[in-house]
């Protein structure tokens, strides 16, 4: 009889416990490159940008070949020079 007048409220429980988790889940993609947006606000920076990824399209042939190859490599140009010249945003910790 357990209760407010009894001493015996309390009882041990014992209990084996089987526990399986799943194992994380870890995509094969790269991770996304974050780039700092904000420097494109500045005018001489993004004049800059323009004039790189216009040299590095022209010798660029977009009407022949393949159409994910032909992605494949304007992406690529796009990505480096926006790399080059506007730079990666890293996170900051709020220490």
């Amino acid at each position: 009889m357990r209760g407010a007048h009894c001493w015996t409220d309390h009882r041990l429980v014992v209990m084996k416990l089987n526990l399986r988790l799943p194992r994380p889940c870890r995509s094969e993609r790269s991770k996304q490159i974050r780039l700092n947006l904000e420097r494109l606000q500045d005018t001489n920076t993004r004049a800059k940008y323009a004039e790189t990824l216009s040299t590095a399209l022209q010798p660029l042939d977009l009407k022949s070949g393949e159409i994910n190859t032909v992605w494949e490599s304007l992406s690529s140009h796009v990505l480096d020079t926006a790399q080059s010249t506007i730079g990666s945003r890293f996170r900051k910790d709020e220490d």
